[in-house]
């Protein structure tokens, strides 16, 4: 029967548009990783607060905490931003290794990790040197410099072997001597004294590590 009630068809469901709300909580992210990496260059890991972060960040505390757990994580997920892109990614997987072990021989791949390294430490230095000096005082810092240290090392003697397999090594020079010439000269530490606190322009520390590399390792 028709009662003369005209009926409408329901409006459209609006799409949920969960690309732009990943988008935004990206740069949410991001904003706290840059204030976190700002401050703790400038104040120190173990001076640094969240409540700081947060506001450095502009966001609630709580939002922080959404997006890292905690300092330690907020440290982690900095060293892993810096070395690999924005999620973690194993040193041999990491995109500027296989550009050093692709050169085709020895005295290339050493001037190719120099220049890779040089632009790694550019913004990893700092952080790196942060975590070093509250690693003393704090138990969180010393186990995540522990465990860097330990992941650089083994990067190391990894490499050492890969340039000996080449043959063009200094003769009698071991994988364990490689690899330790290799730790030392490519630390952070070494890079800060020079470019962060003796002021190198990073090219003039480039060539240096590369003809030091040279001279230590090959024929």
């Amino acid at each position: 029967m028709d009662t003369g009630i005209v009926r409408s068809n329901p409006p459209p469901r609006r799409r949920y548009d969960s690309s732009r709300r990943q988008a935004q909580a990206q740069d949410t992210r991001q904003a706290v990783l840059d204030a976190g990496r700002a401050l703790i260059i400038e104040r120190g890991y173990a001076r640094t607060t969240m409540r700081e972060i947060a506001t450095r960040a502009g966001v609630a505390v709580e939002t922080v905490y959404k997006h890292v757990r905690g300092k330690p994580a907020l440290l982690r997920a900095l060293l892993d931003a810096d070395l690999g892109g924005p999620h973690p990614v194993p040193v041999a997987e990491r995109a500027w290794v296989a550009r050093v072990l692709a050169q085709p021989d020895a005295a290339t791949k050493l001037a190719t990790a120099a220049t890779e390294i040089g632009r790694v430490y550019a913004s990893l230095a700092p952080l790196f040197l942060a975590v070093r000096a509250a690693a003393d005082a704090d138990d969180d810092a010393a186990e995540i410099w522990t465990a860097r240290k330990a992941e650089r090392l083994d990067g190391m003697a990894r490499f050492a072997e890969h340039l000996i397999d080449t043959g063009q090594t200094r003769p009698g020079l071991t994988v364990t001597e490689a690899r330790d010439l290799l730790f030392a000269h490519t630390s952070p530490e070494l890079y800060g004294l020079l470019v962060l606190e003796l002021g190198w322009p990073p090219e003039r520390y480039t060539r240096w590590l590369t003809d030091l590399l040279h001279r230590q390792l090959l024929r």
